[in-house]
């Protein structure tokens, strides 16, 4: 989940984990191309947030993908209004 959306310039994004993984969250612009990895490492079970800063980046959609080694992945739609 992300929160706020639309943000400007920066949106808080929280997950849960229901084990031990190695996660990775990416940020992809609207031709799908991956624009910020934002956590790319081992991660404990339980609630976790992290904030993406999007100052360099320009107005418009944005997806935040994560995805574990435990085959998890969740998609979240994400505006930037500038």
């Amino acid at each position: 989940a992300a929160y706020p959306n639309p943000f400007n310039p920066s949106s808080q994004l929280a997950f849960t984990l229901p084990r031990n993984s190695h996660v990775t969250l990416t940020i992809y612009n609207l031709l799908g191309q991956a624009v910020e990895t934002l956590l790319d490492r081992p991660i404990s079970a339980g609630a976790h947030a992290l904030m993406w800063d999007a100052s360099a980046q320009t107005s418009g959609l944005y997806f935040a993908k994560i995805e574990t080694d435990a085959g998890l992945s969740a998609v979240t739609k994400l505006v930037l209004v500038k």
